[in-house]
């Protein structure tokens, strides 16, 4: 709120002062006021008149902007482009472990794996395929080798036989 002259009125010392019916007080631009009771309370309602009216024109105003809106809303009608609702595709971790459990011993690339599940799911998203994977292998569910997942029930073995001693057996 600003003062009359030019300074700025705390909103609560304004209600204090002003609204509450003290008789004399030092006004935030520095001046001393005297106030009798009458026309202390005539300046309060008078006051309070004013807030009500600049309420009711503030709400008129906004009443007015959701007309505005809504007319606008109509307008664009069909014409407005929709935004493209992204659909969350199904679950494709089952789909995976029963890929990884068809691959068998001879396991499966992340590129093989992906190609198979996107010829299911054509929505699934890029590197999905691969961070269930990587997941997976995390949890223990699949062995990592060379360029190859296993289901860790088929994961290659290594011959125990094959490095004896630091002598390589020969076969």
């Amino acid at each position: 709120m600003l003062c009359p002259h030019g300074g700025m009125v705390d909103a609560a010392v304004f209600k204090t002062e002003i609204l509450g019916g003290m008789w004399g007080f030092e006004s935030p631009c520095g001046h001393q006021v005297s106030l009798s009771k009458e026309s202390d309370m005539a300046t309060a309602k008078e006051q309070q008149m004013k807030i009500k009216a600049k309420l009711e024109a503030v709400r008129k105003q906004i009443d007015e902007l959701r007309i505005q809106e809504k007319l606008l809303i109509e307008l664009l009608g069909d014409d407005a482009p929709a935004k493209p609702v992204r659909q969350r595709s199904p679950s494709i971790k089952p789909l995976v472990l029963d890929y990884m459990k068809a691959a068998g011993e001879s396991g499966a690339t992340t590129a093989e794996v992906d190609a198979a599940i996107r010829a299911q799911v054509p929505t699934v998203a890029k590197d999905t395929v691969g961070s269930i994977l990587s997941r997976l292998k995390g949890d223990g569910a699949l062995v990592y080798e060379g360029e190859r997942y296993y289901e860790k029930k088929f994961a290659p073995r290594p011959n125990p036989f094959s490095d004896v001693g630091g002598l390589r057996a020969v076969s």
